[in-house]
């Protein structure tokens, strides 16, 4: 889907995709929705090079070969920005690009060789997708200059070899991602990465078996003003929301948030590397959890101000319930 312009939307319903490598849909410039959708799994695709010599004699001399298996992810999404002198003074003046945006609704996968879902400067909105496996992310996206939209409601995938979520939202405005009703179990990276974005919510989330951080956030960020050519950094501080989020037997923190506000509410964090929850530099409210049987503490709290925190479980952590939080934060 090369469109162009944001106004036509692309749709495929009702299709079937087996024996398949490489993309099976690329948006680029445009909107693209996807309903109803089987896909099996989806090989790796290769391609190579040989190169001999045929001697005067007849002899036949190898020379150099090489052999490559490549995957692409089963859907992508580009959009692309840009500003340009046109007038020729010297100043950035005239604005060029388009977003892109990604609907996928009711679309069942085998396995992926590669990543599930990737995009830049794209809107994404997935609503009950399943896939048996990933090679790599099952969602991967980065802006620098549109403001992320992101919804999902309904992801399962139970064996992911990268990470689950990647969102990074480095852009003057941060945007949001509403995650709801997502699944994952064994996650070889992290479960859920949220970076520079101004709001996110997580509900019904279930994270088992991750080799990273359960679920991290963090309001750093950074992107090129193509209106002054500079490269601007910053930190935001983003609203969060936690609620009915389990994660279990996490390599490192459960839950590591930093910056902005969050509240984390009905949600547990077990057996994992390190702490249950670390918080650092910002506001938090954390009511009626579970962070126990975990390597670390129940609870790590780094210029945080707690404006409530009750109700929780903080028992059996190798390090002990909390440090520098508060002894009201326990049951």
């Amino acid at each position: 889907n090369y469109e162009g312009t944001e106004s036509d939307l692309v749709t495929f319903s009702g299709n079937t995709v087996n024996d398949h490598g490489g993309w099976i849909v690329y948006s680029s410039y445009g909107t693209t929705a996807v309903e109803d959708l089987f896909v099996g799994d989806l090989r790796e695709y290769s391609y190579g090079y040989a190169q001999t010599w045929i001697h005067a004699d007849g002899t036949v001399e190898d020379v150099y070969s090489y052999e490559y298996a490549y995957g692409q992810p089963a859907f992508y999404a580009y959009g692309y920005y840009y500003m340009y002198d046109s007038d020729g003074d010297g100043i950035n003046d005239t604005e060029y690009g388009s977003p892109a945006g990604l609907t996928l609704e009711n679309v069942s996968m085998g396995t992926a060789i590669a990543g599930i879902v990737q995009a830049s400067e794209a809107s994404l909105e997935i609503t009950d997708l399943a896939a048996e496996g990933a090679g790599g992310d099952v969602v991967y996206a980065y802006w620098s200059h549109y403001a992320p939209e992101v919804e999902i409601d309904g992801l399962d995938v139970p064996d992911v070899t990268g990470s689950g979520i990647s969102l990074y939202g480095n852009t003057p405005d941060g945007g949001y991602a509403l995650i709801s009703d997502v699944s994952f179990d064994v996650v070889s990276g992290s479960g859920v990465v949220l970076t520079g974005l101004a709001e996110w919510s997580l509900e019904e989330v279930s994270i088992v078996d991750v080799g990273g951080y359960g679920v991290s956030s963090s309001g750093n960020y950074s992107y090129y003003d193509y209106a002054t050519s500079t490269s601007v950094y910053g930190t935001r501080e983003p609203l969060g929301t936690v609620s009915y989020v389990d994660i279990e037997a996490s390599t490192y923190d459960s839950f590591a948030i930093t910056n902005g506000v969050v509240s984390i509410d009905s949600s547990s964090a077990l057996g994992g590397g390190d702490d249950g929850v670390s918080l650092d530099s910002m506001s938090a409210s954390i009511t009626n959890n579970i962070f126990a049987t975990n390597t670390g503490y129940g609870m790590m709290c780094v210029g945080t101000t707690l404006t409530v925190c009750t109700g929780n479980d903080l028992g059996s952590n190798t390090l002990g319930a909390h440090l520098d939080c508060s002894d009201d934060c326990s049951l």
